[in-house]
């Protein structure tokens, strides 16, 4: 299978929440994040799958306002032709690429990099060690778990009660960070 290439915006997405779905994970609740293949990212408009106890969430993020509209349209219209319903994730495209990918600083992009080789195509994923080069004791584990609370609180703060109610059961409530 073809992998391909993602955007820094979704690479930072799928680490942060599959960071925090290892970190959620429980015996009672398993998180997962599965990354979308090719075909569903172009014709489906997924990037990822959030994948709770068997029940899973469809996501494609966006680190565009400016797309977002015509997301939630093109989502809608998939709907309503049968196809699943998927929720349209607005991210910080600023916290991404320098905060999380740490474009510029040599030490962070190499523990991004590191970790973005963790990525497969339709393989689900969830790690409780941020960077694979230094586990949880590097600034980026701190940035990305930064990034994973954003979208955390973006989840819950979903101005649409429907959506809001329909997302609820993938939000991962993680408490304390895995460092001190």
């Amino acid at each position: 299978m073809l992998e391909h290439a993602r955007v820094v915006s979704e690479q930072a997405t799928i680490l942060a929440l599959s960071f925090r779905a290892g970190l959620a994970s429980d015996e009672n609740n398993r998180f997962l994040v599965e990354p979308s293949s090719l075909f569903f990212d172009n014709h489906r408009g997924r990037d990822l799958f959030l994948w709770r106890n068997g029940n899973f969430l469809r996501i494609d993020v966006t680190a565009s306002g400016r797309f977002a509209g015509s997301k939630i349209k093109r989502s809608v219209a998939h709907a309503k032709r049968g196809h699943g319903w998927v929720f349209i994730l607005l991210v910080d495209y600023q916290s991404a690429m320098y905060d999380v990918a740490g474009i510029g600083k040599p030490d962070r992009e190499r523990c991004f990099n590191a970790a973005v080789l963790r990525i497969k195509d339709v393989h689900p994923v969830a790690f409780s060690k941020a960077c694979p080069l230094h586990g949880n004791a590097c600034r980026f584990a701190r940035e990305l778990w930064k990034f994973g609370a954003a979208i955390t609180r973006s989840m819950e703060d979903c101005p649409n009660p429907r959506v809001r109610e329909t997302i609820k059961p993938f939000i991962m409530k993680v408490s304390d960070p895995p460092f001190k």
